[in-house]
């Protein structure tokens, strides 16, 4: 699942996730919901956990991946 569809699914703002993942900032999601950025492991272990598995890694590659190519 897309990060930004979970947010949307979950009704989070960028700031809520940046909140739960900790030593993030609201834009730093927001990049990474648009596919704009790829968080470092560390993040990404965050992610997987705060979105209970339902955004991965391969997720957030994907989303970067398609955001490169419109590019």
């Amino acid at each position: 699942m897309r990060l930004s569809q979970w947010l949307e699914q979950n009704n989070l703002t960028h700031a809520e996730l940046a909140d739960l993942i900790g030593n993030v900032t609201a834009e730093a999601v927001r990049l990474w919901a648009a596919g704009s950025r790829m968080p470092d492991t560390k993040n990404v272990l965050q992610i997987e956990r705060a979105t209970g598995g339902q955004v991965t890694v391969r997720d957030l590659h994907e989303a970067r991946a398609e955001k490169l190519a419109a590019e």
